[in-house]
């Protein structure tokens, strides 16, 4: 007898708070699917923890079980090879992060390898095909896309030698000769994002305002609809992206055989194809909420078993009741559908994105809805959480605020119903087209053109950019496109503008720049004169605060008919002559509604290589000379400065911030007096820049001493020098008390600061000033003072060079 058996594993690490809840929801909604599941988290999930588990799983199951394998937690990479070392290793080691991560004891790295995790899943699918591995987590570096969401990718210095001994014996192991950390054929594998992308965990208003995993939240709304057991993994795909890409700029994915419906080896190659029921005498299709079905869906309604001559009925949806979209029919009637009909889309909304219109009571409110109802883009909702866009209704005029709640009108404006309504169907076209995912099964197209980005700078200085830069404008940038290919690919890239503009910026070929074998293409640099592309800030936006920018490059084996589609504005119809798949999907994009497939032969392969970058309202900062190396530097990667997490219901956000220092212990001035010198910089606040002066040895009085109190902001950017007494304070060597800068949010204007800060020190008090310290506080762990933990580090003593110290982070509003 056939069972379904899910082994679910929470890794709680780090600043992370939702990985419990993860596996606790996701638990109970695989129990009421049938599951009996085994809940590992804490010191359950340790290394040895989780590939005890693992095998355990693998021991006990037979060939007719269902299985799910679900990780919930932090994911990481690690260095695995340098430009000079074995080309055969791996650039990065990419693994999921146990509990007890930081145990480096026996020089052992304590994690799961990717390829850790594919043998064992090889392992489980040699005992049955019916597999399904969910993993919300990051492999890629620490970075931030989005201003209201904590990065589920984590950096950890592990033993090198020990990964790479790991890595070359698994790569050894004839068994997986066969199959790849991402191609076993027999298991569908659902991932968070791509390897170049981060996962988010964020509070969930569904899931009772508790942090979550933003896949995990969406893949838990879809699997407790009633709608969803007769699913196929693809549409589940499309379903969950759309609903992430609203919160976090995340692309999860669904691989293997994405055709199979849920949790079974049955398959169904169509998709949209929803089930009829006949109430009351009206006909109605089962899904239609959970798909997003829209006024003006067209389906065509086939009977289990057709009958010779008997009349084509077809039904078009006029609205959602109790989540079933009602059907009205024509060719036919209700006395004329056979039990088991299914509706199959002929033209159908491309999933409806959510608007909401604030408040329910103004008299302005039915004229809107009245225009964004005409659309397939979108559709009216009243939760603000998770939306594409909120549109607010106010006497002194209308504001746009987009998925970050971030205004789109500068000042007081007075749109037309027509106007709001066609900037909100261009975000709804922006956030498909950042939502793009690459072809699967026969147009799946493979890794062989290396896309990269580059800022352009003086000669042969040209800046090499990874995801989530942050870049100003006025900037100049560059897409390489290098064919690495035996035969010509065609690169086309699309810009995705801050208001939801869609540009194409390879207009000399709009269907694909030709790059033959060998060589390379520079968007922005191969055209005579071109310079790269210029960054500018679009006309009328807000321009308080930095903000969130896509390119989208597409890598095809042929022209891409339609894509110049995708930049029109006004009413677009279907031309009629597209003559490849992808082509269609681009025209779907636009018209807003999917049609069914009308194109045959050979399919276009193509990839899809998303860069998120930000981009900041104003000119680079000049270039300022590198900051010093402090003894003790925590920060983490740059980007996460626009890292906030939304407020919860459950605790209100940390506004101000005491930080004390408890111990200090500095050798080198036993027998002089102390001077320390702080500079914090909070997000959006005035800098604040403060001299304590001590006395030998850097004696501290009882219950320490308070080296800083005031207001945070979005982060706290924070550095200390620690040297010899002498000269006037910083603030005074500053002048920022005339000054009064506030930091905005940029590491160039703060680093910036810094280095004027060391300079006069080191100008006014002497070269015996040390710098100490520097951290970036971020609001993921409540700025340090979370979960009853005040002190850092934990336990001992902060230890760099000539300086051991030890710091107390007080929330005053918590007392």
């Amino acid at each position: 007898m056939s069972r379904r058996r899910a082994l679910l594993i929470g890794s709680q690490v780090g600043a992370l708070q939702g990985v419990e809840g993860d596996v606790a929801v996701m638990g109970d909604v695989l129990e009421d699917l049938g599951f009996t599941t085994d809940r590992r988290t804490g010191s359950a999930s340790s290394a040895a923890g989780i590939v005890a588990a693992y095998r355990e799983l693998i021991a006990d199951t037979a060939a007719d079980d269902a299985t799910v394998v679900y990780y919930t937690g932090h994911g990481a990479r690690e260095r695995g090879r340098g430009p000079r070392d074995d080309p055969e290793v791996p650039t990065w080691l990419q693994y999921i992060v146990p509990t007890d991560i930081e145990d480096v004891s026996g020089d052992r790295a304590r994690c799961v390898l990717a390829e850790e995790l594919s043998m064992l899943q090889l392992e489980l699918t040699n005992r049955t095909k019916n597999v399904t591995t969910i993993l919300d987590c990051c492999h890629s570096a620490r970075m931030s896309r989005t201003p209201d969401a904590l990065p589920r990718a984590l950096e950890v210095d592990l033993p090198r030698a020990d990964l790479l001994r790991r890595w070359a014996e698994l790569r050894a192991d004839p068994a997986l000769a066969s199959v790849t950390t991402d191609s076993n054929p027999d298991a569908v594998r659902v991932v968070a994002c791509s390897p170049a992308e981060l996962a988010y965990e964020r509070p969930s208003a569904a899931l009772g305002g508790r942090p979550h995993g933003v896949l995990t939240a969406a893949l838990v709304g879809v699997l407790a609809d009633r709608a969803s057991t007769d699913l196929t993994w693809r549409e589940v795909r499309d379903l969950v992206r759309g609903a992430v890409i609203e919160v976090v700029r995340q692309r999860p994915e669904v691989e293997g055989p994405t055709d199979r419906l849920l949790f079974s080896l049955d398959t169904r190659a169509q998709t949209g194809v929803r089930p009829v029921r006949v109430v009351d005498g009206v006909a109605l299709m089962d899904g239609g909420a959970l798909f997003g079905a829209a006024a003006g869906d067209t389906y065509l309604l086939v009977p289990p078993r057709r009958v010779a001559g008997a009349p084509e009925i077809t039904a078009a949806v006029t609205g959602i009741v109790d989540g079933r979209a009602v059907l009205a029919l024509t060719g036919g009637t209700v006395a004329d559908l056979a039990a088991g009909t299914a509706a199959w889309p002929r033209e159908v909304a491309l999933g409806a994105r959510p608007v909401a219109i604030e408040p329910p009571t103004s008299p302005a409110r039915p004229a809107l809805i009245a225009e964004l109802v005409r659309t397939a883009h979108v559709r009216v909702v009243d939760d603000t959480v998770g939306t594409l866009a909120t549109v607010r209704l106010g006497e002194d005029g209308t504001q746009l605020l987009d998925a970050d709640d971030a205004p789109l009108y500068r000042g007081t404006t007075t749109p037309t119903p027509t106007e709001v309504a066609e900037d909100v169907r261009t975000l709804a076209r922006a956030a498909w087209v950042r939502g793009l995912a690459s072809g699967t099964g026969r147009e799946e197209l493979g890794d062989d053109v290396e896309i990269s980005w580059l800022r352009v700078g003086d000669p042969g200085g040209d800046e090499p950019l990874t995801q989530g830069a942050h870049l100003f404008v006025g900037d100049r940038l560059v897409v390489r496109a290098a064919n690495r290919a035996t035969r010509t690919r065609y690169v086309s890239v699309v810009d995705v503008g801050l208001a939801g503009r869609v540009a194409i910026l390879t207009s000399s070929e709009p269907d694909g720049i030709s790059v033959t074998p060998s060589r390379a293409y520079e968007v922005g640099r191969s055209a005579p004169g071109a310079s790269g592309l210029p960054l500018r800030w679009p006309t009328g936006l807000p321009d308080d605060t930095p903000r969130s920018e896509t390119m989208v490059t597409i890598v095809a084996n042929a022209k891409i008919d339609g894509l110049g589609q995708l930049a029109q504005t006004g009413v677009v119809t279907r031309s009629g002559t597209l003559t490849t798949r992808l082509g269609q999907l681009l025209e779907d994009l636009v018209v807003g509604r999917r049609a069914p497939a009308q194109v045959s032969g050979d399919p276009v392969r193509y990839r899809i290589v998303p860069f998120d970058f930000v981009l900041h309202p104003r000119p680079r900062p000049p270039d300022s000379p590198t900051e010093p190396n402090f003894a003790v530097d925590e920060r983490p990667d740059d980007s996460v400065r626009l890292v906030t997490p939304a407020p919860s219901d459950h605790e209100a956000p940390v506004r101000h911030l005491d930080l004390r220092l408890t111990d200090l212990d500095v050798p080198g001035l036993a027998d002089r007096p102390v001077r320390l010198d702080l500079l914090v910089a909070p997000a959006g606040e005035v800098v604040r820049a403060r001299t304590v002066r001590l006395p030998a040895g850097g004696g501290l009085p009882e219950g320490g001493l308070l080296l800083d109190e005031g207001a945070v902001g979005r982060f706290l950017d924070l550095a200390l020098w620690v040297g010899p007494d002498g000269a006037d304070d910083l603030d005074d060597l500053l002048a920022l008390a005339t000054t009064a800068p506030r930091a905005d949010g940029s590491s160039g204007s703060i680093a910036a600061l810094v280095v004027a800060a060391a300079r006069a020190l080191e100008d006014r008090v002497g070269s015996g000033v040390q710098p100490a310290f520097r951290t970036l506080l971020l609001p993921d762990d409540r700025f340090g003072t979370g979960n009853g933990v005040r002190r850092r580090p934990r336990a001992g003593l902060l230890r760099g060079e000539g300086i051991a110290f030890a710091l107390e982070l007080v929330d005053p509003d918590a007392r």
